[in-house]
């Protein structure tokens, strides 16, 4: 695996900068300290690809469940997002303001363990998970 430049985001704006580690060593160092800046909810290697940081699926990775090919599938995605403002979808469903989404090309699917729901992305309604470095 090659080395890369990762940034994490949690949704309580704090971020965590690793660099020139492969996936597998930033995703141990991470998962180690999530719990205290938990929830981490996004990452981002430094060539522009964005990940949804699901800790189920880091850990089966940590344990050798699935491969690294099998991890990218399910984590890759366009963008990891919140909606700024409630709005209802064109199924009828009514969302508050400040949910979870992982977007993939224009499609938005809510993170949530409990119900699936999928929108069509729209800027005027969605932002980005994203916090200033320190």
């Amino acid at each position: 695996m090659p080395n890369f430049d990762f940034t994490f985001f949690s949704n309580q704006h704090l971020s965590i900068r690793i660099r020139n580690k492969n996936l597998e060593e930033a995703l141990k160092l991470v998962h180690g300290i999530s719990v205290k800046i938990k929830p981490i909810v996004k990452m981002v290697f430094n060539n522009g690809d964005v990940f949804y940081f699901d800790d189920a699926i880091v850990e089966k990775f940590i344990n050798k469940k699935i491969t690294y090919d099998e991890l990218i599938g399910q984590l890759k995605c366009t963008d990891v997002i919140i909606n700024k403002t409630a709005f209802t979808t064109n199924k009828g469903i009514e969302m508050d303001e400040g949910a979870l989404w992982k977007r993939i090309g224009l499609k938005c699917i809510l993170i949530d363990d409990d119900h699936y729901v999928e929108c069509e992305y729209l800027e005027s309604i969605f932002e980005s998970v994203e916090f200033q470095i320190n």
